[in-house]
């Protein structure tokens, strides 16, 4: 026998034992109990279910039964997002924040006895090939009292809906309307009312345009 041939036997010899072993492998992986008695084709339409294979150096594969198909868990977040991803400049834009926990949220709405009560996001435009804040300062009296920030409840599965006004600050002319561009907004919250550290909600990225387009996207 040459050593070609003992090679070819080698390499046979190494292919049964890993079939054997994925084989033995699958026949021990949890069948669910409303899968297990389904036939390849139940098996196969059934979308919590997916069918188990094996596969024979001779004859291809065989179907061995059924098993419950992994699902991953989905991913419940806060969101914040836009009513559209396109706007003409000076068109009002709508902010929508929404709680998708199984428990409140209290989301920062501002500072007390300033002018950005009820606006509680901040601004951000893509410039220079970054992200620049953008948002006008509030403007607080000289009081006591003034700057300290407001925290509002928000339930689970609800949400709350705001409208920018398109102002934004500009280093040399002040606030002034947002002019065409990419902007993305940012919104702070806290999952427990005493907490001190404040977690962050960014929305989907928008831009603005000279003109209204016509195939605008909405969300």
């Amino acid at each position: 026998m040459n050593s070609k041939i003992k090679i070819l036997i080698g390499v046979l010899v190494v292919g049964i034992l890993l079939i054997a072993g994925f084989s033995i492998w699958l026949f021990k992986q949890p069948i669910n109990k409303s899968c297990e008695n389904l036939n390849e084709e139940e098996c196969i339409k059934n979308p919590k279910c997916e069918p188990i294979y094996i596969y024979p150096i001779v004859g291809g594969k065989q179907y061995v039964g059924c098993k419950k198909k992994y699902i991953e868990p989905e991913v419940k977040q806060v969101t914040l997002t836009t009513d559209k991803t396109e706007y003409a400049k000076g068109e009002a834009i709508k902010i929508i924040l929404r709680n998708n926990l199984s428990k409140s949220i209290w989301y920062l709405n501002g500072h007390k006895l300033c002018s950005d009560i009820d606006k509680g996001y901040r601004i951000y435009q893509f410039l220079n090939e970054k992200w620049v804040d953008v948002t006008p300062p509030a403007d607080c009296p000289a009081v006591e009292s003034a700057g300290l920030p407001i925290f509002k409840e928000l339930s689970p599965n609800d949400s709350v809906i705001f409208t920018w006004d398109s102002k934004i600050f500009d280093k040399v002319k002040g606030s002034t309307e947002a002019p065409p561009g990419k902007y993305k907004f940012l919104m702070f919250y806290k999952e427990d009312e005493k907490a001190e550290k404040l977690k962050k909600a960014y929305s989907n990225e928008f831009i603005i345009s000279l003109q209204k387009e016509k195939n605008e996207y909405h969300l």
